[in-house]
């Protein structure tokens, strides 16, 4: 994994800013005050400031093994990379997950137009019927109208057929 270079002069300008705050200047310091940089690099700009800075070290412990500098630059390699390795896998993961929502979201509408055209042919179907069925109601009555005035009629000429023979006698 590439870092960015840090120059000799970041890393002399953040160690006298670190000193001006009355911090230790280290290593972690310097890096984390300029926010990049190899440790190893950190380290030999470093050396050389404290050199031409009369000698005078800043901390009390002593300066990191080239070493460790490398293999804590090794750690934080693997760290990193694991942590993109992850970051890729869940984006992976959210992006399936976006892809099936989406799928259901289209099939669920679909589902909806289906049904609203289903509720719209019964509601159709329903209105002919109540119309057809108040039809039916109208014509029924209209004939039990007509059929209640036959049977008045007839019932009316039974009399008068019976009054005529009434008389006739």
């Amino acid at each position: 994994m590439a870092r960015a270079n840090v120059s000799e002069q970041q890393v002399n300008e953040a160690a006298e800013a670190l000193l001006r705050q009355g911090q230790n200047v280290t290593v972690p310091a310097v890096r984390t005050f300029i926010g990049r940089g190899s440790y190893s690099t950190i380290n030999t700009y470093l050396a050389t400031w404290r050199k031409t800075n009369n000698g005078t070290k800043s901390t009390d412990a002593p300066e990191i093994p080239e070493g460790i500098v490398r293999a804590m630059d090794k750690i934080w390699e693997t760290a990193w990379q694991e942590s993109q390795d992850r970051i890729c896998n869940e984006r992976e993961a959210l992006a399936a997950a976006k892809r099936e929502m989406e799928r259901e979201k289209r099939d669920l509408t679909q589902e909806i137009v289906r049904l609203e055209a289903e509720l719209q042919v019964q509601t159709d179907a329903l209105t002919q019927q109540n119309q057809a069925f108040a039809e039916a109601q109208q014509s029924a009555k209209k004939h039990r109208s007509s059929s209640a005035g036959a049977k008045d009629r007839k019932r009316a000429s039974g009399r008068t057929r019976q009054s005529v023979r009434t008389a006739r006698r």
